[in-house]
């Protein structure tokens, strides 16, 4: 994997790997952290498939899918730490989620795609499956979202939670979700 950094922007830059491609999870949520550890910026993601658990958007970071990216939500359960908010009913998960974060975005032509078909018989055969199947986006107690230009297909549930949210931007997002 090579790492750029140009001014307040990370890019990363993977190579393709043969069969199966790996959850680069791990990877992304670092180059996240250090960007609002350093106050901020941009993590692109470039094109090709990158398959990940859950993500947990921080504040000042802009989450960029360039063309032809597609970040694919994995079908690991295990992938998605479930957060219980105090005041709300259930356990949430998803692709992307942010927590009290500010100031942050999720922007580009690429996609995300919740594979929430995989999801499916596994949800059928679990009493309460509803909370335990990932959203795409979740945002809760957070402030100034943007949303711009994506593509979310098939999430395992909800496409987009927004849960005590104040000040949300949203333009050009695609929303295409039959798998709930």
């Amino acid at each position: 994997m090579q790492r750029l950094i140009l001014g307040a922007i990370t890019l990363l830059a993977w190579m393709p790997l043969a069969g199966q491609p790996q959850r680069e999870d791990a990877e992304i949520q670092a180059r996240i952290d250090e960007t609002s550890a350093r106050g901020g910026g941009v993590v692109s993601i470039p094109a090709g498939r990158h398959v990940v658990g859950q993500l947990d958007l921080k504040s000042g970071v802009e989450l960029h899918l360039e063309k032809g990216a597609v970040l694919e939500g994995t079908s690991d359960r295990s992938a998605y730490p479930k957060f219980t908010r105090p005041y709300s009913e259930g356990d949430w998960m998803g692709v992307v989620i942010a927590t009290n974060a500010h100031d942050i975005a999720v922007t580009g032509e690429g996609t995300i795609l919740g594979n929430g078909w995989t999801w499916v018989d596994l949800a059928t055969h679990e009493a309460g499956s509803e909370g335990l199947r990932p959203r795409g986006l979740v945002f809760a107690d957070c402030r100034n979202v943007r949303l711009e230009g994506f593509k979310l297909l098939d999430s395992a549930s909800w496409g987009i939670v927004f849960h005590k949210v104040d000040g949300v931007v949203a333009r050009r997002v695609t929303i295409d979700n039959h798998c709930t």
